[in-house]
Order: structure tokens, then C-alpha cells, then sequence
């Protein structure tokens, strides 16, 4: 399996996970909001404040988890969000361990075994994006800076560092000697 392939095959698995958790969380989190009353655990009825920031944090877990990869504004924040998922499930876990409610924390476990491979391989995909994209402006930097010899061959500039700014990050590029046809 080529380097591409396994890079697609991994963002397929990615959104499955990342549309999966938000469903989840927006529905919880409406629930939490607009229908408390029908959701059958007795904390919901002992905690209503709890259950109204639990909502309000469920909400933003599932639309954090989606529309900044989605809409490409910051898919940095998919992360943020994911990282957020996992706290506020280790927090569920801990308040239910502490009400004696162990029996319930299976469905917290699932959720927050399901946002960690949201946030590693989100991160390390998203690192592979800036690599390819330096790669892709460095060969146009190199193009742009190649030069035509007497007989109309072109030539590349030696080897030398290339500093490229995007999206605030910082590549070093490194030109390659080739020639032109």
C-alpha cells in the first residue's frame, strides 16, 4: 500500500470517528438542553446546573470535532476539540466513580477510546499536509528560479536552504538540481 493510499485510507477512517463522536455529542447535548426531563438518569434530575454545562460542552464537542476540518477555518481546533472530548470524558468517568455509579461509565470509555485516534492521527495528518505542501512550493520556487544556459537547457541553483512561510508555519525547503527539457 502506497504512502497516498494509506494516508486516504486513514482520513476515511478519521471522519467516520469525527461524524460518529459529533452525532453522538449533538444529540446528547440538545437532549441536555431541551429535554432533560426524558433522559432516564437520576443525576439529570438531582444536577440541573451540571446538566445544562454538560450540554452546552457536548454541543461544542460535536460541532469542534467537525466544522473546523470541514469548513478548513483553523482544522487545527478538530484537535482542540478532540483533546476537549477526552477531558470531558475522563470528567464523566470520575463523577460517575464518585457517585458509585461504575456501571455507567462504560459508554464514557467507548467515547473517549473513540476522540484519541481523533487527536493523534489528526495531528500527524495534518503535519503531513504542511510537508507535501512545502514540497509542492518548493518545486514552484525552484521553477520560478531556474535559469536558461546558452543552448536553452535550464538549470536549477545548486542545493541551497529555502525559507517558506504558510499558515504559520515554517518549512525549510530545499532546492534539488534538475534540468529542464
Amino acid at each position: 500500500m502506497t504512502n497516498q493510499m494509506k494516508t486516504k485510507v486513514l482520513t476515511i477512517a478519521l471522519w467516520i470517528f469525527q461524524v460518529l463522536l459529533a452525532v453522538t455529542f449533538i444529540w446528547a447535548g440538545g437532549m441536555k438542553l431541551f429535554r432533560p426531563n426524558e433522559l432516564p438518569w437520576l443525576w439529570i434530575k438531582e444536577n440541573p446546573e451540571l446538566v445544562t454545562i454538560s450540554g452546552i460542552f457536548d454541543l461544542l464537542a460535536g460541532f469542534g470535532l467537525t466544522l473546523p476540518s470541514l469548513l478548513r477555518i483553523q482544522p487545527k481546533m478538530t484537535i482542540y476539540a478532540a483533546y476537549g472530548t477526552i477531558a470531558l470524558m475522563i470528567s464523566a468517568v470520575i463523577f460517575h466513580i464518585i457517585r458509585g455509579e461504575e456501571n455507567q461509565i462504560g459508554f464514557n470509555i467507548f467515547i473517549l477510546l473513540s476522540a484519541i485516534p481523533v487527536a493523534f492521527w489528526f495531528d500527524r495528518l495534518d503535519g503531513q499536509r504542511k510537508m507535501d505542501d512545502a514540497e509542492e512550493i518548493n518545486a514552484g520556487i525552484a521553477v520560478a528560479t531556474a535559469s536558461i544556459d546558452d543552448e536553452g537547457r535550464g538549470h536549477f541553483p545548486p542545493q541551497k536552504p529555502v525559507k517558506i512561510k504558510r499558515h504559520g508555519y515554517i518549512f525549510i525547503a530545499w532546492g534539488r538540481q534538475k534540468k529542464l527539457p
